[in-house]
């Protein structure tokens, strides 16, 4: 059976260099890391990690949209929330980025093994009620989530409801948590 890894958010790389280090069958995976951020691409550029790197952020729809950097003197990143609390997002500061409506990506890899990683600062609760109303959350075998409700100013009651859509584990490879390597292994 095929096998992907689908790393929405890639930031510099280091979920995909992470997943196909550590998963068992890591290396059998096809990894997509999308990654708007036009800093961080030349990041997994340079680093030349063997994946199929998407130069766009993941959405609900085809097209463009707004991304608000980190400042900068900050390590690079950014939200398509204006209201970010978190990230040093200076919501005046904004460019448009091609972004890819992923619901329409995922549909193509239906019988395949699917595992998903989303760190995308907030754009977790656009994505995920997307594949809902998509029918396509069931086929997604595994959720990794670092979530943002917090700092996007969504209601605890809001966050709940969508994450009730889907069966997920946390992610915080992206921090290098010290014993997340076991925790993850404990998810297989």
């Amino acid at each position: 059976m095929r096998k992907i890894f689908l790393d929405i958010g890639g930031w510099t790389g280091v979920s995909a260099e992470f997943f196909r280090n550590t998963h068992p069958q890591g290396r059998e995976f096809e990894i997509f890391t999308f990654e708007c951020d036009k800093r961080n691409i030349e990041i997994i550029k340079k680093k030349n990690i063997p994946v199929i790197l998407i130069e766009k952020a993941a959405w609900v729809y085809d097209g463009t949209v707004n991304f608000y950097p980190a400042n900068a003197g900050t390590k690079a990143g950014g939200t398509m929330y204006p209201a970010k609390k978190t990230g040093h997002v200076d919501r005046n500061k904004f460019y448009k980025v091609p972004c890819i409506d992923i619901a329409k990506f995922v549909k193509q890899f239906e019988g395949c093994y699917i595992v998903m990683k989303l760190n995308v600062e907030g754009a977790e609760y656009n994505i995920i009620p997307h594949l809902w109303e998509s029918g396509l959350t069931h086929i997604i075998d595994k959720f990794y989530i670092q979530w943002h409700w917090d700092k996007i100013g969504l209601t605890k009651a809001e966050h709940e409801r969508i994450a009730s859509m889907i069966v997920w584990f946390p992610w915080k490879a992206q921090m290098n948590a010290n014993k997340f390597k076991e925790e993850f292994l404990k998810t297989l």
